[in-house]
């Protein structure tokens, strides 16, 4: 028996995420363009991959993210200095968004671009799940670091990047948990 319940206090739970919310929420992040790019990627079909990514790369953490993924895979497959070179700015690059996305549904707002439609309740259902999906990118821009420095002959740099990742991804686990 719990504390909580010991001390006659009901355990709380969150309400689950409506339809609307839902929907908002994939809109924003882009979830479409986001599953269409990663089929493509893991059909080989980079260029294409990067095509549909590379509008919103710069503003939405999710379409970052892709677009860094896409950019691993050919550092991985080809191991030129040139193509890991690119890797390294991107990873910089979603971590910084990543990072500017989450500071600012910490905040309650909404970065330049995003404009949440929902109102109240389901609005802050809405910047919860932005928030968690920023904290995400975050997370995959430290294991792709990690992985980069890995290839790269760096195993020390490499374990303390995979560290932080998993420290980003627990933080989102006990978050989303929560």
């Amino acid at each position: 028996m719990s504390s909580e319940a010991a001390a006659g206090e009901p355990k709380k739970k969150a309400a689950p995420i409506t339809d609307a919310a839902r929907d908002e929420v994939a809109r924003l992040i882009g979830l479409d363009v986001a599953e269409r790019a990663v089929d493509l990627m893991w059909n080989n079909k980079f260029d294409e991959a990067e095509k549909e990514l590379r509008p919103t790369s710069t503003t939405l953490p999710r379409h970052a993210d892709q677009y860094t993924e896409v950019q691993l895979l050919k550092c991985i497959l080809t191991g030129t200095a040139s193509e890991c070179a690119k890797l390294e700015e991107r990873v910089k690059a979603q971590r910084a968004l990543a990072e500017a996305h989450s500071k600012c549904y910490d905040r309650g707002t909404c970065p330049p671009g995003i404009t949440v439609r929902a109102e109240g309740r389901e609005r802050m259902m809405v910047l919860l799940n932005l928030h968690l999906d920023a904290l995400l990118a975050r997370g995959d821009a430290m294991l792709m670091n990690a992985v980069m420095h890995f290839v790269s002959g760096s195993k020390v740099k490499a374990i303390l990047q995979l560290r932080k990742s998993w420290k980003c991804f627990q933080s989102v686990n006990k978050e989303f948990a929560q």
